[in-house]
């Protein structure tokens, strides 16, 4: 349901190695040597952000070559690797003609928008019969993280919705949760609760040089107070004796 770490990296083939290391990687000839390597990252559920890289470069130079099957993988992969941005570097790289040429690549760039405003019920909308291996998991991993630094406890129901599952297999997940998840058990079925972390727990504002109350009021204690000040510092030219 929910992945316990992100996507581990993936062995590099030494043919990919070469690609990457020489001028081979700006070679039209390289593109499937590299979109083997996106498969094998599918299969095996690894990750390889700079051969993916490499790879969209490719298809930027040369998009008769694009496979758009495989640029969906490229992007559903992206995803997959938040807190990461390489989504939005690959969207950056990525010709909106390849980005826009299938209906899944389409979605895939919906959910990145989604996911970047918080709107998490949307986005499992659109993101429920993404078939990638581990994409919801890893998903929900990142959202369930970013909610943690939010809330110090949630209502269940709002935990679900973000995480696109029942509200009781939330109530399940957070009675219970796995030693890497960021959640608390909780006693409460209507509640998660959080582990505190830095940025779920109130700050305290500390001042060095605090100004007193009496202090501020004595400013305005007569309306020609504030002016005052002013006309004892006024320079005044001295006479010609």
């Amino acid at each position: 349901m929910i992945a316990e770490s992100e996507p581990p990296i993936a062995p590099r083939p030494e043919g990919v190695t070469m690609v990457l290391n020489t001028a081979a990687q700006y070679k039209e000839s390289s593109i499937e040597t590299l979109e083997n390597h996106v498969g094998v990252q599918v299969r095996e559920e690894t990750y390889d952000a700079k051969a993916n890289k490499a790879l969209v470069k490719l298809y930027q130079f040369s998009p008769h070559r694009c496979r758009p099957e495989i640029l969906e993988l490229v992007f559903a992969k992206a995803m997959m690797a938040r807190p990461k941005a390489d989504m939005s570097a690959i969207l950056c790289i990525c010709p909106h003609k390849l980005a826009d040429s299938t209906p899944l690549l389409r979605r895939l760039g919906k959910c990145e928008q989604l996911v970047e405003t918080s709107r998490f019920a949307d986005f499992w909308e659109h993101a429920r019969d993404i078939e990638v291996p581990g994409f919801a998991p890893h998903l929900r991993r990142f959202i369930l993280g970013l909610l943690s630094q939010t809330f110090c406890t949630a209502p269940i129901d709002l935990v679900a919705r973000a995480l696109g599952i029942a509200v009781d297999d939330a109530r399940a997940l957070a009675a219970a949760p796995t030693p890497s998840s960021p959640l608390l058990p909780s006693t409460d079925p209507d509640v998660a609760t959080f582990k505190p972390n830095p940025k779920n727990q109130p700050r305290q504002q500390r001042f060095s040089n605090p100004v007193h109350l009496d202090t501020l009021l004595s400013l305005f204690s007569n309306e020609n107070n504030v002016f005052r000040a002013a006309t004892t510092t006024k320079h005044h030219p001295q006479e010609a004796g």
